[in-house]
């Protein structure tokens, strides 16, 4: 299923804009919305300051709000401020603002408790929605404390009430409103905003890719590559992976070439051969003596052909990284297994007249794939016979270690050098008059290399001295 990283990338961090544009809208609002509602108060607090400093109590016991309505024409009739004044005890309504006279009606008492600290609520009457203080004040006489000759009774001098001053909410709920409004669009406007930037940014940025594509699409064969210069960090790394991977690649193609033209060379001499026997049968038809040689060497190079075919099959199978059947681990005993392919070569050793001397642990056993196990003893037990001079002696050794264990063959040779070490795993490579030999195609311990790797084992040969080479298995 295939998706575009450019509208991947621009919805996430649109996304992620539109959360946090989110939070800063609804946090910025409750800290306006809480603004104006304190200023509102403020006001009103200031506004009850002033209805309680014309709250009179008077020498007979009467009391009133002494307030000039028609100066204060804003708690007349349509407007906007109201109070209402109770006794201390809550029981009678000692006086009211013009409106709530005008109805004749008397407001509730919007909370149950009332102290002399100033409490604000909200109460709606009729139509009306109001922001209400109220709290327990002394009311001011209505006297001259000058004049000594005054009686006024105690419960008058200290007579107390509970007074509530109120004013419309429309002003304050027209404000959060267009509040709230304003931050909706400002919101909804940075989001739009911010999607049409992060979308053109992005777009911008996937152009990067679109320049990679037309350079590597002008790659016309594995040994050219891509400039690695002017690219922004984070393409850099992407770009010098691809030359990576073209120059395996690269380096995959050369080996299947020389491996092709390698294979070629190795079955045209068998296929000369091939043809020149039977063409020279084919001269003396009636010769049964040169008819029956020609037929047996014809056997022998089929044999030899074979043997290549099937090494070859192996080896392009192993490098391809699907071996058939699968790897199978099964229990090994190593002494056994490696003596019984060592019998395999033992006719062969008795007519060169070498030695071997194997050296073994105790019982080994290890947990292994029987078939690859085959073809690495048996290919590096052949070679070290077979290129090994006559008369001289092999050392095989195997030691148990605390992950697995150590393989070590030993044996003359002549005419290798250091600089040789490094192509014994090249597919048909061989040196000198070892090319001559039928049996030895030059795939051995290429072989044994690629069936090492798929078992996880590591493959290594050295120059003990000029004349003998260690091949060592771990």
């Amino acid at each position: 299923m295939s998706y575009s990283i450019r509208q991947q990338t621009t919805w996430a961090v649109v996304a992620s804009i539109s959360v946090l544009t989110t939070l800063f809208c609804v946090a910025s609002y409750w800290v306006n919305r809480a603004i104006l509602v304190h200023n509102f108060d403020e006001d009103l607090l200031l506004e009850f300051q002033s209805i309680s400093s014309v709250a009179r109590i008077w020498p007979d016991g009467d009391f009133y709000i002494d307030l000039d309505f028609d100066v204060a024409t804003q708690y007349n009739a349509g407007g906007s401020r109201y109070f209402q004044a109770w006794n201390i005890e809550l029981t009678d309504v000692i006086d009211r603002s013009p409106f709530i006279e005008s109805t004749d009606s008397q407001w509730p008492l919007p909370t149950p408790t009332v102290t002399s600290e100033p409490v604000f609520s909200n109460m709606t009457v009729g139509e009306k929605t109001v922001r209400v203080v109220i709290q327990t004040i002394d009311a001011q006489w209505g006297w001259a404390e000058q004049q000594p000759d005054l009686e006024v009774a105690d419960d008058i001098q200290d007579f107390s009430l509970v007074l509530m001053v109120g004013r419309d909410r429309d002003s304050l709920n027209n404000a959060l409103f267009e509040l709230g409004v304003w931050t909706a669009l400002i919101g909804l406007t940075l989001v739009a905003l911010s999607w049409a930037i992060v979308n053109h940014l992005v777009t911008r940025g996937m152009k990067t890719f679109a320049l990679m594509s037309n350079k590597i699409e002008k790659i016309a064969t594995t040994e050219e590559s891509i400039p690695e210069d002017d690219w922004p960090d984070e393409i850099q790394p992407v770009v010098t992976t691809l030359n990576q991977l073209l120059a395996r690649i690269d380096a995959s193609v050369q080996r299947m070439r020389r491996f092709t033209a390698d294979a070629a060379h190795e079955l045209r001499t068998p296929l000369a051969e091939l043809r020149l026997v039977t063409d020279v049968a084919l001269r003396t038809p009636d010769n049964n003596e040169r008819m029956r040689d020609a037929v047996q060497q014809a056997n022998q190079l089929s044999h030899s052909m074979a043997n290549m075919v099937n090494a070859m099959l192996h080896l392009a199978r192993f490098q391809s990284g699907r071996h058939h059947p699968p790897l199978t681990d099964v229990s090994i005993d190593m002494p056994q297994f490696i003596q019984t392919v060592l019998d395999q070569y033992m006719p062969f050793i008795s007519q060169r007249n070498q030695r071997v001397l194997f050296e073994s642990a105790p019982p080994l056993t290890r947990m292994l794939d029987t078939d690859l196990c085959h073809i690495i003893f048996s290919n590096l037990i052949s070679n070290a016979t077979a290129y090994a001079p006559g008369g001289t002696t092999i050392r095989i050794a195997l030691a148990s270690t605390e992950n697995g264990f150590v393989f070590t063959l030993e044996n003359k040779v002549e005419n290798i050098e250091p600089d040789d070490l490094e192509h014994f795993t090249q597919p048909f490579w061989r040196k000198g008059e070892s090319r001559h030999q039928r049996d030895h195609v030059g795939l051995g311990l290429a072989l044994v290399s690629e069936a090492s790797q798929l078992m996880n084992l590591s493959l290594r040969f050295s120059l003990t001295d000029a004349h003998t080479l260690r091949c060592t298995l771990t």
